[in-house]
């Protein structure tokens, strides 16, 4: 029986078989784009890798597409603006790439899936059938053997294309390795070659260790899901926002005073020197080596949280303690959630469109960036109003929450609510996962329906916890 690899092991067998060379050719033409596209429709397999000019998608254009079908060739086809009758237009493209996206026996292989697949939908090339994200793969084999995926995958990668000799040269001179544009069109030139490469090193491995049907019927089910919601996105009310912000500010400076009434002279909550100052000196609290050795070894970006739990420890110990924790709790939440959303509501749609991905871990399985979304709760910190009530669905429609716990498999509600959805022709959409509900939105005159099929989900403005 083979042996079972790590992800790192598998990277450097991979480094040792791997061969960089291969040829670049340049679509310019129709008549080159049609020729390729009737080979792509033999092909079983294709690696396809998109450049943006934006790290997000949603906003993002498309300045290039790279297509592998074999390890001897890339076919780039970039973005053509001029009117000459034999040069691509962007409807050239789409019009002679859709058959091909959207042919269900042509596997699909992406480094990084949920990007090249929401920008390509905004240019009107949907990728239908069967997925292979490469970064999914990896994570899923690295999570088996606690390793982190990222660094590991981004080194194969960055060493392959760091030093292109002349023979792959996307222009008729030699790669200029001073020019931005050109090493940017090399690299997404190169990582088209080394996902297809990856591809049949990562299936097998998968298959090796018992993985294939978790990556097949679970992760790469649930990616779809995160690319609609990150797609279609949420509707978020500002003026809630505003509201509950007042509210924590306040609560902030009131927090901040009583802590301070215990103190000497007034303190900065968030420095833990300070801190430690009023606590071990002023309230006499034990453990001031443990604090001091906390602040001498402890990342700048993790040491409220690591100081926090050493005062768990002692919660009983002084009145200002819990007071120092929910002050803090509070200042991480206006800080990261209540300041960030209005930043990255979409001024075309209106909407926030998070990155959401997949994390492997048991207790986040469902991760979201710009902004963070999964970190957000039905707590209230004694507000009217929890901070789930300042999203909205679009006109027509009505919002719902499915409320989970820890102790349920987010991943396998997320399918089965999304199988649910299906089966009964809801038309409903899921749009956004928090920290303990799934967000779903559905058509008004459907209501009745909806309770019927998911009796536990609490619907309405109020958003009042439900029960499960």
């Amino acid at each position: 029986m083979p042996k079972k690899n790590n992800l790192s092991q598998l990277i450097v067998t991979a480094e040792k078989i791997y061969n960089p060379k291969f040829e670049v050719v340049i679509i310019t033409l129709q008549q080159d784009l049609i020729n390729l596209c009737v080979k792509l429709a033999q092909a079983q397999t294709i690696a396809i890798t998109v450049q943006g000019t934006n790290v997000d998608p949603m906003i993002s254009t498309c300045a290039g597409i790279s297509i592998a079908y074999n390890s001897d060739q890339v076919y780039f086809i970039p973005r053509h603006n001029n009117e000459n009758i034999d040069s691509l237009s962007l409807g050239n493209v789409i019009a002679n790439l859709q058959p091909i996206f959207a042919n269900l026996s042509i596997e699909k292989i992406l480094y990084h899936a949920a990007f090249d697949q929401i920008l390509l939908q905004q240019i009107g090339l949907p990728m239908l059938g069967k997925l292979f994200d490469i970064k999914a793969a990896a994570q899923l084999i690295a999570d088996h053997h606690n390793e982190s995926s990222e660094p590991i995958l981004q080194n194969f990668y960055s060493k392959q294309a760091a030093q292109p000799d002349q023979h792959h040269a996307i222009f008729n001179h030699k790669l200029d390795q001073s020019s931005t544009i050109e090493r940017c069109l090399w690299e997404y030139i190169a990582q088209t070659h080394q996902t297809l490469f990856l591809h049949d090193l990562l299936q097998s491995e998968l298959k090796q260790q018992n993985l294939i049907e978790k990556f097949e019927s679970v992760i790469m089910p649930v990616h779809q899901i995160l690319v609609t919601m990150q797609t279609v996105g949420i509707g978020c009310n500002q003026m809630v926002i505003k509201k509950i912000d007042d509210f924590m500010s306040k609560k902030l400076e009131s927090l901040m005073y009583e802590i301070n009434s215990y103190s000497i002279t007034p303190i900065d909550i968030n420095n833990v020197s300070q801190l430690s100052l009023l606590l071990c000196d002023t309230l006499k609290m034990p453990g001031k080596r443990k604090f001091a050795h906390l602040e001498k070894n402890q990342d700048s970006k993790t040491i409220i949280d690591a100081f926090d739990a050493l005062l768990e420890e002692n919660l009983q110990y002084h009145a200002a303690i819990p007071l120092i924790i929910l002050y803090h709790k509070i200042f991480a939440y206006k800080k990261t959630v209540l300041d960030q959303l209005p930043q990255y509501i979409n001024q075309t749609t209106g909407k926030i469109h998070p990155f959401w991905q997949q994390s492997m871990h048991q207790l986040h399985p469902i991760t979201s960036t710009h902004p963070n979304l999964d970190t957000i709760s039905n707590n209230n910190f004694d507000y009217k109003v929890s901070l789930r009530s300042a999203f909205t669905a679009m006109q027509g429609h009505i919002l719902c929450a499915i409320d989970y716990t820890a102790q349920d498999d987010l991943l396998l509600l997320l399918l089965q609510t999304h199988r649910q959805i299906a089966i009964h022709n809801l038309q409903a959409t899921i749009l956004a996962v928090t920290a303990d509900s799934i967000l779903i939105q559905f058509p008004d005159n459907l209501l009745e329906q909806f309770k019927t099929i998911f009796p536990h989900a609490q619907v309405g403005e109020n958003w009042q916890k439900a029960s499960r």
